[in-house]
This record gives structure tokens, C-alpha cells and sequence, in this order.
């Protein structure tokens, strides 16, 4: 699933709001299902900025943004373990970007 729209159409709220950053000010935000504040399963969503450079001092590469996306997974800091390196490696291969 995708949001889009223009400017000020409500999408960072809508995303705000199903992190539960925010509460909604009528009505409710549900996440396959569930009410935002009792949805426990973090690790099936995942964020896409909208500007292609993560930030001109610090490049990064489609590994370390495929990587960053094992953070869900529980583990916060520490090195990448063998499930992760593999999981990352099949990811990148599955969608062709493995090179």
C-alpha cells in the first residue's frame, strides 16, 4: 500500500498518527485491523521518504537502507547477524540489486 497526494492533503499525519506519535483529533486510525495503540506487529511496516538522497553528508547505499530495515527485527545496535546478512543479501537479490 502507498499514500500519496499533494501538499497538506494530511499523509505525514495520517503516518504520524498510525505511529502513534499523535492521536487523532475525530474518528481512528486502524493497522490491519487493529486499533493503533494495541498493534503489536511494528516489523510489517515499513517508511519510503520522498526524496531520493538520504543526506548529502552521509551517502548511503542500497545495503545499508536494505539493513536499516532489520532494526524492526527487535535488535537495535550491534552487528548484523548471519540471518540478517542472509535475509539482506536475498532481499537485494529478489528485486535485482544485488550488484
Amino acid at each position: 500500500m502507498a499514500i500519496a497526494g499533494p501538499n497538506g492533503a494530511g499523509k505525514t499525519t495520517l503516518l504520524r498518527t498510525a505511529l502513534g506519535l499523535v492521536q487523532p483529533s475525530a474518528g481512528s486510525v486502524e493497522l490491519y485491523g487493529e486499533p493503533v495503540a494495541s498493534f503489536r506487529h511494528r516489523e510489517r511496516l515499513g517508511y519510503l521518504r520522498q526524496r531520493s538522497e538520504v543526506g548529502v553528508e552521509a551517502p548511503v547505499t542500497v545495503h545499508e537502507v536494505v539493513a536499516a530495515g532489520r532494526l524492526a527485527r527487535g535488535r537495535r545496535f550491534g552487528p548484523l547477524s548471519g540471518a540478517d546478512r542472509h535475509a539482506i543479501e536475498t532481499a537485494l537479490e529478489q528485486v535485482g540489486l544485488a550488484d
